[in-house]
């Protein structure tokens, strides 16, 4: 027999409390090897390409650590100072290619829909079983395509690797055309 889950459940003060010195613990140990696998992906290149597989995996690890820390800082809990998060998280989302603000803005528009359909569909736009059963049978065998667990990969891929880039190439487009025009007013 199931009981119903109570917010009593749920012991969060503990975790409500922000710490700078565990912050800057957190990002000093999460940027430091990073920084330093980077060096030695490129001394590994110049010795055997195939010491690059466990230095990129290596990479790779610290990058998604990299990202969960200014996904913290978005959420403006990582550090005490909101001014302290907002630069940490820009800097790490230069170190993962990724612009925080404009990550941190829609994610926070995420949390605040979630749930709510009228609103937000999530990433995927899901649709409900009355919405699927009215499309054209052709149209449900590309919702079902687009929707099929193998497709994580390459919709993952392009959600967190290639929109974010997207993201950055028209803001760095915009940021440019507006000093151009700022500069003949």
């Amino acid at each position: 027999m199931e009981t119903a889950v109570k917010k009593s459940d749920f012991v969060l003060n503990p975790y409500m409390n922000s710490s700078d010195l565990r912050a800057t613990y957190q990002i000093l140990n999460t940027v430091v090897p990073y920084v330093v696998l980077w060096f030695l992906a490129y001394k590994a290149a110049a010795i055997c390409f195939w010491l690059l597989a466990p230095t990129i995996v290596l990479m790779t690890l610290f990058s998604a650590r990299c990202f969960s820390l200014m996904h913290d800082c978005g959420h403006y809990s990582l550090f005490r100072s909101k001014r302290v998060n907002r630069i940490i998280g820009f800097i790490l989302g230069v170190i993962n290619a990724i612009p925080q603000y404009p990550w941190s803005r829609g994610h926070a528009y995420h949390h605040k829909t979630n749930g709510d359909w009228q609103r937000y569909r999530g990433p995927s736009a899901l649709l409900s079983t009355e919405e699927f059963a009215r499309l054209s049978p052709s149209a449900q065998r590309r919702y079902e395509l687009l929707r099929h667990p193998f497709m994580i990969f390459p919709g993952g891929f392009f959600y967190v690797v290639i929109k974010p880039r997207l993201a950055l190439i028209a803001g760095t487009y915009d940021f440019i055309t507006h000093l151009a025009v700022s500069n003949d007013t």
